[in-house]
């Protein structure tokens, strides 16, 4: 018996498989016969089941795609007959695919085959239609011990609502069940109430992004009621409205052992603040939530109120995500008095609400009340320079804070200067996100002193800040003394211009391109780095990408993801030394460099002249580099690309809007051959063209990691896109591609 966390994590870890685009007719012999061997559809679909098989480590929950030896023999043989197919199906109890069309009774009857399975992920970026939807009801219709059934994505028609419906009546066993974006809607809430009234043990329960609108949530509200054992449900992005949110509310007052509740993005608060006072009233008698997500609400101040004094009750709550709802200053004031009691919350988001100098002033003492907070969202809040300045010796208190975002506040160089020594003594401080700040080169100069004294950052987003070339610079001084940071985002900055708004030839970071480099001695830029500290011949300067760019992670479970879990993880770098790069005292071991002095060391950087490519070229540690939307063109380019050819270990590199074209890509080309561990490689908007895209047919061959692939809007005609098909084929990890 597995509890709710188990059964999420397994349908995370599980939700990434193979897929099919061919489809055929439904075929009319695909049952099994006993005594017989399987035909040439069952035996194809036999062995894709095969193929997505896995285990479940009972101890954390978590799945892995493992095949048993026997299975693995079977799935060689041919023929394989019926019996053998049959009882070696009976042995499988956990597996993780994709949808396929490939005949549907042959894959219903092979699934169908698994009668002791407990764990089924299935996912489908299709809609299978009416008929698969049968076929699969059919096959579910067997699995009478099944415990985890996960269909995110798979999209349906209301019939095929129906026969599903029909199916889950018999699966009485379910603990956790996925139904997020399956085009649900009011028309099948109701096949979909009377399913969950006969499945009692239901403890995680995902219906968001779904079309679930105020009727719906009238039909599912008195199923919600008698599933007193709920652990976990989230109906996010379904546009219920005020009506639907009183609905739903009376089904959360039964709901007492709810721990997370996730009803974000469905307009509780548009026509007023009744939706958000039945809410509060259902919330009082949660006695056990530890995270609530009622984002994306249009609360506003009114209805903010409302939810404050139900808010101040659960005071043991550890995650809490009240963002873009225009709290406003009002807001913001009150939800301070509510924040005061709730010394265990871990996470807090309140991005998006415009809450001003003046919210800042009424949150600061709240925020100082909690020191066990680990991650504060506060994009986009006209915070100010006054606001921030305000909340420094908040910041100075929260001793756990791992995350920061401060994204959007126009800070600008005096709000920059304010962090600076509090940014030093948040030791914990993982991730810090500057964008949009209007940094410029004050403000990096000020930054740059901040990071100086942080060498445990990890990732560092500081998009468009319009540092240019001499805020860049700046920079560059001191990221070679962050050791831990994997991460780094420096897109649409305009890197390769001055703040006069003149181009620095043949330089993106200093240095002379290619076609114009330097003798040693000659004017402009002494040496580089590697040959300052090697003695080696100069070398010239080169450029960087940037880390992609902070895509929303797919929700999170109360459960979190277990990091463990994942089949190709990439091993963490060593971990970050001690100390300023500034106040290294003892001489300290470069990246791949050897040992030096901090004299030398010293006179190294300066001899770089602080150029940010200088240093990303001994970052070797970078995992996510975004450089998109900086300009760089050919030039640039050619200056990045021996700087790429040492950042081996990138898994994300974002060079989109760039100018990219058939001539320059061979200075992305040649270095990404060697990124082998790459998963997500962003080139769009570029000038690649066909003769582009079969540069970089042998390159990609390599990357057998690469999970998104965009090379779309680069005029990629017939023959580039005919080029690159045999490569992509073969891509098994491949989810998402764009040409």
């Amino acid at each position: 018996h597995l509890n709710p966390s188990s059964c999420l994590l397994l349908a995370v870890c599980s939700s990434s498989a193979m897929g099919s685009k061919s489809s055929r007719p439904v075929n009319q012999e695909g049952a099994l016969e006993p005594g017989k061997n399987l035909n040439k559809a069952q035996l194809e679909c036999f062995r894709l089941v095969c193929d997505r098989v896995g285990k479940i480590d009972y101890r954390t929950g978590c799945f892995r795609y493992e095949m048993s030896s026997e299975l693995q023999a079977l799935a060689k043989k041919d023929p394989v007959s019926v019996d053998e197919c049959i009882a070696a199906l009976k042995q499988v109890e956990a597996i993780g695919m994709r949808w396929t069309k490939r005949n549907l009774t042959s894959f219903a009857a092979i699934v169908g085959a698994m009668t002791n399975l407990k764990f089924f992920t299935l996912t489908s970026s299709t809609k299978p239609g009416t008929e698969g939807a049968e076929a699969l009801a059919g096959a579910l219709g067997n699995m009478k011990g099944l415990k985890v059934l996960e269909m995110n994505g798979f999209h349906l028609t209301e019939e095929g609502v129906a026969f599903l419906a029909a199916a889950l009546e018999k699966l009485s066993e379910v603990e956790m069940l996925n139904m997020a974006t399956c085009d649900l809607n009011d028309a099948a809430a109701a096949g979909l109430a009377k399913a969950l009234e006969k499945m009692p043990r239901i403890k995680v329960l995902h219906l968001e992004e779904n079309e679930l609108h105020a009727p719906a949530a009238l039909a599912l509200s008195s199923a919600l009621a008698k599933m007193s054992g709920i652990k976990e449900f989230t109906v996010g992005s379904n546009n219920m409205g005020t009506a639907g949110g009183k609905h739903l509310a009376a089904a959360l007052c039964k709901m007492k052992k709810l721990e997370m509740l996730d009803i974000s993005h469905n307009e509780l608060g548009a026509d007023g603040k009744e939706g958000a006072e039945a809410i509060a009233h259902a919330l009082k008698k949660m006695k056990g939530l530890k995270i609530l997500d009622m984002s994306d609400n249009d609360l506003g101040h009114e209805a903010a109120a409302a939810l404050a004094p139900a808010l101040a009750k659960i005071h043991w709550i550890k995650e809490l995500n009240l963002e873009n709802n225009q709290l406003g200053e009002q807001g913001a004031k009150v939800l301070a008095k509510s924040l005061t009691g709730m010394t265990g919350l871990a996470k807090l988001k309140l991005s998006l609400n415009e809450m001003g100098q003046g919210g800042a002033l009424a949150l600061a003492p709240a925020f100082a009340a909690l020191p066990g907070l680990q991650v504060l969202e506060l994009e986009f809040n006209l915070l100010s320079k006054d606001g921030v300045s305000a909340m420094t010796k908040s910041f100075e208190k929260m001793t756990s804070l791992s995350q920061l975002n401060l994204r959007g506040n126009a800070l600008g160089r005096a709000g920059m200067e304010s962090l600076v020594f509090v940014l030093q003594k948040m030791t914990n401080l993982k991730k810090l996100n500057l964008q949009e700040n209007l940094l410029e080169k004050g403000g990096a100069a000020s930054l740059a002193v901040a990071l100086s004294g942080m060498p445990w950052l990890q990732r560092l987003d500081l998009g468009c800040n319009n540092l240019r070339k001499q805020g860049a610079d700046e920079l560059g001084q001191v990221l070679i003394g962050c050791t831990a940071l994997t991460e780094l985002d420096i897109a649409s900055n305009a890197l390769l211009e001055r703040h006069d708004g003149k181009a620095r030839r043949g330089s993106l970071f200093g240095g002379k391109s290619r076609s114009h480099s330097a003798e040693p001695g000659t004017a402009g830029r002494k040496g580089s780095l590697v040959q300052m500290l090697t003695g080696a011949s100069p070398k010239p300067a080169e450029g960087s990408p940037r880390p992609g760019g902070e895509s929303e992670p797919r929700r999170k479970s109360m459960f979190g993801f277990n990091k463990g879990a994942a089949e190709h993880s990439n091993s963490s770098r060593n971990s970050a030394r001690k100390g300023s790069m500034f106040n290294m005292g003892a001489p300290r071991a470069l990246p791949r460099r050897g040992s030096v002095t901090a004299e030398q060391y010293q006179e190294a950087i300066q001899s770089a002249g602080g150029k940010l490519l200088a240093t990303l070229e001994h970052m070797d540690w970078l995992q996510v580099l975004n450089l998109s939307d900086n300009e760089l063109g050919k030039e640039g380019l050619e200056i990045m690309a021996d700087a790429l050819d040492k950042l081996t270990n990138l898994r994300e590199l974002h060079l989109d809007r760039n100018g990219v074209t058939k001539d320059s890509i061979q200075f992305i080309a040649g270095p990404l051959s060697n990124m082998t561990n790459m998963e997500v490689l962003m080139l769009q908007k570029n000038l690649i063209g066909n003769a582009g895209a079969k540069a970089l047919v042998k390159p990609l061959e390599g990357l057998t990691m690469i999970r998104s692939l965009d090379l779309s809007e680069n005029g990629l005609e017939a023959s580039g896109k005919n080029a690159l098909d045999p490569v992509l084929s073969k891509m098994q990890m491949l989810e998402e591609v764009h040409l």
